[in-house]
């Protein structure tokens, strides 16, 4: 195939469910290869897969047209300087002034090329600070938890939910074909009486995660996790690199498992899915484990659990559970304006914390939210400000058999 035609394969093939890492594999290209094509497919579609000579879909447009692009750019800017517009100043905000001006509008790659070659743009080196991350030294530690969606012959989707311990790189899993709140906490719930209950759950911004609509009251996700005392971690959106651990372990799955078999139902998967998970665990030596396998590591490594449960605890779909006192992480990247949004709501910062990685951590006890900014890895996080972060509902102090009340 040829270089288009490949930028369409791993569009479509990583849409249909598979790994970026296995598609990147299998085409010979990097990440980072299929990060660019992908944004360029959000922006132009298929006509962002072409190749265009630099400048080339600029020359349609008269030299008055790039004028007018470049004028409402430098206004932009000068309004958000002067905090009178604080709807951006990128191409997404020119087309929609275009737009209002009842003009046909270039794609935004033309309008950031038409920018580019008037000096309007910087080089954009990304966000400034460490990107803070939960300590894994001990098993248990730290759980990152995902899923991983899958297509069955004939076209029916399932899922794959996958939790691995970092430290000793230990997995986890369960096929269901759907990716509820409910299916989320019935397996989070029986992971944990079998491996015991983590110091911190670290989870992307998935709605079954976050508690979609209910995400500023705090999911039932959340919830779960602080009833049993576990901190939860929310990753930056749109960075899947976060979870690393448990991200690569997709990619080892789709390797040795997934690519290996055909599976027309669920039932279909179990016991060869099964098989997989029990030989990773027993048999595969991950990077970083010193030529040791999960089990044997995880079996020398000191325990960080904050609670080991009972066996036959069991989630009862739609169950309620309370607001416990606690703590929840968001990790997030402020935008040109020092905004963020943290379990719903949006915060401004000082303007020296624009484009930055901030930690945004929710104390329900105290109702606040406090932000952090950290230099570099080797420095100690920065207290930047504190937001009230009001609750509703009553909250109960965290205590080691409070969860015998609901779960039981």
């Amino acid at each position: 195939m040829n270089e288009y035609e490949r930028r369409q394969e791993a569009v479509r093939r990583v849409a249909q469910g598979e790994s970026i890492s296995s598609v990147c594999a299998d085409l010979g290209r990097t990440r980072a290869w299929y990060y660019k094509w992908r944004e360029r497919y959000r922006q132009d579609g298929l006509a962002g897969l072409k190749d265009q000579r630099p400048g080339h879909a600029s020359q349609r447009f008269s030299e008055g047209f790039r004028e007018l692009i470049i004028w409402i750019r430098d206004r932009l800017i000068r309004q958000a300087e002067e905090g009178t517009h604080h709807l951006g100043i990128g191409a997404n905000q020119i087309v929609q002034e275009l737009r209002a001006l009842d003009l046909t509008s270039p794609s935004r790659r033309t309008i950031y090329r038409i920018l580019q070659a008037a000096e309007r743009t910087t080089k954009d080196k990304g966000p400034k600070g460490y990107r803070q991350r939960p300590a894994a030294e001990r098993a248990n530690d730290v759980h990152q938890l995902d899923f991983w969606p899958r297509v069955l012959e004939g076209g029916t989707w399932l899922f794959l939910i996958h939790l691995v311990d970092v430290a000793p790189w230990y997995p986890w899993g369960q096929v269901s074909m759907d990716k509820t709140t409910d299916t989320v906490l019935a397996f989070l719930l029986a992971s944990w009486q079998a491996l015991g209950v983590p110091r911190v759950l670290q989870v992307d911004n998935e709605m079954s995660f976050t508690g979609g609509r209910w995400i500023s009251r705090l999911g039932r996700m959340v919830r779960l996790a602080l009833l049993l005392g576990c901190e939860v971690w929310f990753n930056p959106f749109d960075m899947p690199e976060c979870n690393a651990y448990v991200e690569r372990f997709h990619g080892l799955c789709d390797q040795f498992f997934w690519t290996r078999h055909r599976f027309a139902c669920l039932a279909d998967t179990v016991q060869p899915y099964e098989a997989f998970l029990q030989t990773f665990r027993q048999e595969h030596t991950p990077g970083g484990l010193a030529g040791q396998t999960p089990t044997q590591r995880r079996q020398v490594l000191p325990d960080g659990r904050v609670a080991t449960l009972p066996q036959g605890l069991t989630w009862t779909a739609g169950r309620s559970l309370p607001l416990v006192t606690g703590r929840v992480h968001c990790l997030r990247r402020t935008d040109s304006q020092g905004r963020l949004q943290v379990l719903g709501r949006y915060f401004t910062l000082d303007p020296k914390y624009r484009r930055c990685y901030i930690r945004a951590t929710l104390t329900v006890a105290d109702q606040q939210v406090a932000f952090y900014y950290q230099e570099a890895a080797a420095q100690e996080p920065d207290l930047v400000g504190t937001r009230p972060f009001l609750l509703t509902g009553p909250i109960e102090p965290w205590d080691a058999s409070l969860y015998l009340k609901y779960l039981a």
